[in-house]
């Protein structure tokens, strides 16, 4: 999993907007940002947290939720232009 908000903390209603920015970067620059504050992993916990140096996938999906029960989701491909 990626934490991208790890870096920036609860943006509120702007989050969405910068996870989605931030997956973007990631595409660009082919590498995950790591998961801040990470250090031991729990053997029961069966989510693999993004370490410094993994690299990005072509598909990144983000998802938001209020405490008032509203939620939105977007998916983002990476793409290139035909040559």
């Amino acid at each position: 999993t990626v934490a991208a908000k790890s870096h920036f903390g609860n943006l509120g209603a702007g989050s969405g907007v910068v996870e989605c920015i931030a997956s973007i970067l990631a595409m660009q620059k082919g590498q995950l940002f790591p998961l801040l504050n990470y250090q031991t992993p729990d053997p029961d916990c069966q989510i693999r947290p993004a370490l410094a140096g993994d690299p990005a996938g072509d598909v990144f999906l983000s998802s938001a939720v209020t405490p008032q029960g509203q939620a939105g989701c977007v998916v983002i491909r990476g793409w290139s232009l035909p040559a």
